[in-house]
């Protein structure tokens, strides 16, 4: 992904700008475009995580403030325990940079219920380098978890998936009796405005071992 930096020299008078770019005492290759005006942009592609150094010096001697400090964070991560999550409570999923590195703390989260509404959502940091993502849903059904590289959600990282769901909606009918070593089936209703069913299927020598 390219960074840029805009220079504006437009009140120096006449000179030479002299620009470099390091990390780790190695410099890296740099673009700089003349956009008219005495008014430059640099543009150079990050090749690992770390802080970068910009020098800028302008007729042999360096601006105010240089060299500028670029810290360049990891967008990739992995998100846990996400898959599932209850209705009306506080839910919490961790996000883990890959190899430990920096995590970029910019990433916005849009979270999205069901119907297409956005709820609040926060990313915290829990111990160090490890996040986690706070909402509270309020609906049943598959929430859209998006993560954008900044606020302004131009560019999309990733999307997650999480499947809200409420125990207390489940009904199970009344339970037929049961016969050693072979399948037990019941019935259960997940919602009764919706009407929909599942079964369930139980090994009876698996459920006396539980009880044992």
């Amino acid at each position: 992904m390219n960074f840029q930096i805009l220079v504006d020299a437009t009140n120096s008078g006449s000179g030479n700008l002299e620009i470099s770019i390091s990390i780790n005492e190695k410099n890296i290759p740099n673009y700089v475009q003349n956009e008219g005006g005495a008014r430059f942009r640099v543009k150079f592609i990050p090749n690992q995580i770390g802080i970068y150094s910009v020098r800028i010096k302008f007729n042999g001697l360096n601006l105010s403030g240089s060299p500028y400090l670029c810290t360049v964070y990891s967008s990739e991560f992995t998100f846990e325990n996400y898959e599932y999550a209850s209705i009306n409570k506080r839910t919490s999923f961790l996000i883990k940079p890959k190899s430990n590195e920096l995590f970029n703390r910019n990433l916005h989260v849009d979270v999205r219920t069901p119907s297409g509404k956005s709820i609040d959502s926060k990313i915290e940091e829990k111990t160090a380098n490890i996040y986690v993502l706070r909402f509270l849903p309020d609906e049943i059904g598959d929430h859209k978890i998006i993560f954008y590289r900044d606020k302004n959600k131009k560019s999309v990282l990733t999307k997650f998936t999480s499947h809200i769901y409420d125990a207390t909606k489940i009904r199970i009918s009344d339970l037929p009796p049961a016969v050693g070593q072979q399948v037990y089936r019941f019935t259960g209703k997940l919602d009764e405005s919706k009407n929909k069913n599942y079964e369930t299927i139980i090994f009876w020598s698996f459920f006396l071992s539980l009880l044992s």
